[in-house]
């Protein structure tokens, strides 16, 4: 797979897991649900040549399930950044009622999902004072919110960035992703990303 031919101070992740399933609560009760996209092997996540798009002084924000954590350190290691610490938890509000968006699983119920922070060189953070979680009701499955995307730019400032297996091609934003309407790709998307 290849990444774009630019480096980048920011670089913003949300890796198509391989999850091993999915249950979705219908009206006919809980039903194996087919994922709306193209998943990857941990080896391939793992594989991604991220280091080579990261400027020496980077931030990596990369939005992992929790399955996945004790991948973090070797996915972070290989894109050539240090895990640091967990930036987000997004509590996933229901878009209609007061409660929380919670998919049924082996165990409890998901209602967050969450963004860990790798670091490579200096640290890029400009401000202090952004909350760590945020309650912010969830849209399509698996797409993040926009409101992220601000609190990257407010807590490290406007540096170049791009977000990796992006939906959208937001201002601002390099975008790199396979599910990137046509009409609005700035960069060479790979086939399978």
């Amino acid at each position: 797979m290849e990444l774009p031919n630019k480096k980048y101070q920011i670089i913003y992740a949300d890796p198509p897991w391989d999850i091993g399933g999915y249950l979705k609560e219908t009206k006919k009760g809980l039903l194996d649900y087919k994922l709306p996209y193209n998943i990857m092997s941990d080896l391939d996540i793992i594989n991604l040549p991220v280091n080579n798009i990261a400027f020496e002084d980077a931030i990596l924000f990369i939005w992992c399930c929790d399955s996945k954590i004790p991948l973090l350190d070797s996915i972070m290691s290989a894109w050539g950044f240090q895990f640091r610490c967990l930036g987000f938890i997004w509590n996933k509000k229901a878009k209609t009622t007061s409660g929380t968006n919670a998919p049924y699983s082996m165990f409890t119920r998901r209602s967050c999902e969450y963004c860990f922070i790798g670091v490579k060189g200096k640290y890029l953070i400009k401000r202090h004072d952004i909350n760590q979680l945020v309650s912010i009701p969830k849209s399509d499955h698996s797409s993040k919110p926009g409101a992220f995307r601000t609190l990257i730019v407010q807590l490290c400032g406007d540096l170049s960035r791009i977000e990796l297996f992006s939906r959208d091609n937001i201002d601002g934003w390099d975008a790199w992703g396979n599910q990137i309407p046509t009409h609005c790709q700035k960069l060479l998307v790979p086939e399978g990303a």
